[in-house]
């Protein structure tokens, strides 16, 4: 089963707060973590990057119009927001304008 995205930063976030120095210590960290929801974050503790992933994510789950404005939110956060391009790609209403969205991500992949 694949984790959703949110989840998996999360998680990631979580384990680099916690800066297990050995794999038993990374094993006890997520041993406590089974069977509870992940604990959230602090908005403090949160990164340009986290807010524009997490923008990004709220936009595919809502409508067309609302999730456009979401995305430029997260572009402004973080203006080398992969997804951001590729979410406007998929709800892009003209070739041309896919293209230049999904060439914009590979251009920042590449850097």
């Amino acid at each position: 089963m694949a984790i959703p995205d949110r989840q998996q930063r999360l998680l990631q976030k979580l384990i680099e707060q916690a800066q297990p120095s050995s794999l038993e210590e990374l094993q006890h960290l997520l041993n406590s973590l089974i069977g509870s929801p992940l604990p959230e974050i602090p908005e403090d503790d949160l990164t340009p990057q986290d807010r524009a992933f997490d923008l990004v994510d709220e936009a595919w789950e809502s409508s067309a119009a609302k999730g456009a404005s979401l995305t430029w939110q997260a572009l402004e956060l973080w203006p080398d927001c992969i997804p951001a391009y590729e979410y406007l790609s998929a709800v892009s209403k003209s070739k041309q304008q896919r293209i230049a969205n999904i060439e914009k991500a590979v251009e920042i992949g590449q850097r």
